[in-house]
């Protein structure tokens, strides 16, 4: 049998002989599994509250609850603090749709009786749980009927939604918590920008720091510049490192001067040095404009020696699809798809398959020559030269559709 938490709520709960102890207040269960069972009831009694174990319930009907014990077998008793009570703690709670990317408003719990176990079935999220909440659900039911009306049923499985506002909440579904960290980071920063401070506050301490770099590269940049005063310093630094050199310059760029230089000088100082590099360029130029991020190879190594290093050493990128070579200055003398790498015989040198012409810009080039250069020879990525020919960084196709969405926003 499937009945709702508001079909029970308010019923009359008697003992084993038909008289009546009191009225069903609430429902206990405690948060595991993908479907939690029911594990106790609290019940309306004067002058408190009641606690029972559900075990003692007999029969469960949506005309009432009867119990296998006496009354005066029953004592007041709290129900246990680290568990979740349904009406309490659900009913009006904001949850995430972690498939759908929404956030939405719980106005009813569905719930499934079977041998003598009440386990919860989902959330009702749509117009029918609140219709049925406020008694109106005859008369709603009725007008649709006659205008021809389909209201879908708006039931949500708990594996697919996330807990994250309750006033008085104490406990947190342990499933849709995993759920949510791993929606898509774009996601998460549309999720981020409708919750409140103390829910993106919660979010934010579920992520682990690599997740949150992720959220941050996929928000806008007031947004951005938000969650990182909402974090404390320290995880911070944290978060700015795991970012992408180029991301994180641009963050440092729209913050005070002086809290960029704070957060820069607690930073190793590889990572600080790297981005104050970046910070030092026109930001309408190729070198803000690029990531440090790339590949870069001895051009005489061979293929067999390149794909060697990159399969050991799985360096972290923003875009794996190009080597680069240098010689022992440090400057470009070439550059190699990896798709020409796989096609290549292993003992190769990397040089016999470099193209003679290389396209590049230097760090001093316009955003919007970069721009055209890589769309006009449809490149996937293009390095960046200082004034030594040495390469500085490369400007992926990620960063030119950031250009582009910025261009457009403005």
């Amino acid at each position: 049998m499937q009945i709702f938490l508001s079909e029970l709520s308010g019923r009359g709960v008697y003992d084993q002989y038909g008289k009546r102890v009191g009225r069903l207040k609430d429902l206990v269960i405690h948060p595991s599994g993908s479907l939690p069972e029911v594990i106790g009831l609290v019940i309306r009694h004067h002058p408190g509250a009641i606690y029972l174990p559900f075990r003692n319930v007999a029969r469960l009907e949506p005309e009432g609850i009867w119990l296998s014990l006496g009354s005066e077998s029953i004592s007041p008793s709290p129900p246990p603090e680290d568990h979740l009570l349904l009406r309490r703690d659900l009913l009006d709670a904001q949850v995430v749709d972690t498939h759908g990317a929404r956030i939405l408003r719980v106005n009813d719990v569905l719930l499934s009786y079977l041998a003598g176990h009440l386990r919860v079935d989902g959330l009702d999220i749509g117009v029918k749980g609140l219709m049925r909440r406020l008694g109106w659900m005859f008369l709603f039911s009725h007008l649709t009927r006659i205008l021809g009306i389909a209201v879908p049923a708006g039931i949500l499985p708990l594996d697919t939604v996330a807990l994250i506002d309750k006033g008085a909440v104490r406990v947190h579904l342990s499933v849709p918590q995993d759920g949510l960290v791993r929606m898509h980071p774009a996601d998460l920063a549309d999720l981020a920008e409708e919750m409140g401070r103390q829910q993106r506050s919660r979010l934010y301490s579920a992520l682990s720091d690599e997740q949150l770099a992720d959220l941050i590269e996929a928000a806008d940049s007031s947004m951005q510049v938000s969650i990182l005063h909402e974090i404390v310093p320290t995880r911070a630094v944290r978060v700015l490192e795991a970012m992408e050199p180029d991301e994180a310059a641009d963050l440092l760029g729209e913050i005070p001067g002086v809290e960029s230089s704070a957060l820069i000088q607690s930073m190793t100082p590889e990572t600080g040095a790297e981005l104050q590099q970046l910070l030092t360029h026109n930001e309408n130029s190729a070198g803000a404009m690029m990531t440090t991020s790339f590949l870069a190879v001895n051009g005489e190594a061979t293929v067999k020696e390149c794909l060697k290093w990159f399969k050991e050493s799985a360096p972290e990128v923003e875009l794996n699809a190009y080597f680069y070579l240098t010689n022992p200055e440090g400057q470009l003398s070439g550059v190699v798809s990896l798709r020409r790498m796989l096609f290549a015989a292993e003992h190769d040198q990397m040089t016999q398959l470099s193209p003679k012409e290389i396209y590049h810009v230097h760090v001093h080039t316009s955003c919007q020559k970069a721009v055209e250069m890589i769309a006009h020879y449809k490149l996937l990525a293009l390095p960046v030269l200082d004034a030594g020919n040495r390469i500085e960084g490369v400007i992926t196709i990620h960063d030119v559709l950031a250009y582009l969405q910025e261009g457009r926003t403005k």
